[in-house]
């Protein structure tokens, strides 16, 4: 997971070099979702991409040099089973609410790098994040196990065209949820990390349902299509699919 958003965070940096504005939207699976979200960060606190290679390197250095699956496995194996039988156990935090802590840590770890801005951009809410028409359109995938069916968190609603089945958390079951807690409910990684629980049903890693996020990107695809014909025909609508290998 850690190594798949090292990736994505390095091509997001370099392709911002060159695309700018015209980066419509993101869709992000587990480990991508994670290095999407640090991505935004940094342009949400006014952060010089770098665009250099050892400019890249360093920063993927500061974000990616935590263990976060020890802690968790840690978690897993002896510190949650002790919770669950000594009442006054002084580290309650489950796995998740871990997970999300450390991610915040290292983000906060880089912060002296950001000219201004709010530095606790994974404590914002989706509402708070996004207003009016912000791009890239930011959208973790997760998977609704209680349904059997795709979940995504996505500061719009995604209307328009004929598009695939799938459980809109912003929108319905978590109006304030945290992009944090939405990453973390795309990553949950199966028995390392906990299964998270919303209005009663419980969501995990988003590659148990679509490891590439395709899916999603062709509901994408098939919304801007379809304006764009409207608006203007000739446009050319570039999708990209940044693997980790």
């Amino acid at each position: 997971g850690s190594r798949a958003g090292c990736t994505f965070l390095t091509a997001m940096c370099l392709l911002d070099t060159t695309m700018g504005d015209n980066l419509l939207a993101m869709t992000t699976i587990s480990g991508s979702s994670n290095g999407a979200a640090f991505y935004l960060g940094l342009k949400h606190n006014q952060c010089t991409i770098p665009q250099k290679k050892q400019g890249l390197i360093e920063l993927n250095r500061k974000l990616y040099e935590k263990d976060y699956i020890t802690h968790s496995l840690f978690k897993f194996l002896f510190t949650d089973p002790i919770a669950s039988w000594v009442p006054f156990f002084n580290d309650r935090k489950n796995r998740n609410e871990s997970l999300i802590a450390k991610e915040n840590q290292a983000f906060n770890s880089i912060q002296n790098t950001c000219s201004s801005g709010n530095t606790n951009f994974l404590d914002n809410t989706w509402h708070e994040t996004y207003s009016g028409n912000d791009i890239p359109i930011f959208i973790p995938v997760t998977y609704n196990v209680s349904l059997g069916q795709k979940a995504i968190s996505s500061p719009y609603p995604l209307e328009g065209a004929q598009l695939s089945n799938f459980e809109s958390i912003v929108d319905q079951k978590h109006p304030n949820i945290t992009l944090g807690e939405s990453v973390s409910l795309s990553e949950m990684f199966p028995i390392i990390s906990a299964s998270a629980s919303i209005h009663g049903e419980s969501y995990l890693d988003g590659g148990v349902y679509d490891n590439g996020a395709f899916e999603t990107l062709n509901d994408i695809y098939s919304i801007v299509k379809e304006k764009r014909d409207s608006i203007c025909a000739d446009k050319k609508i570039i999708l990209l699919s940044i693997e980790n290998g």
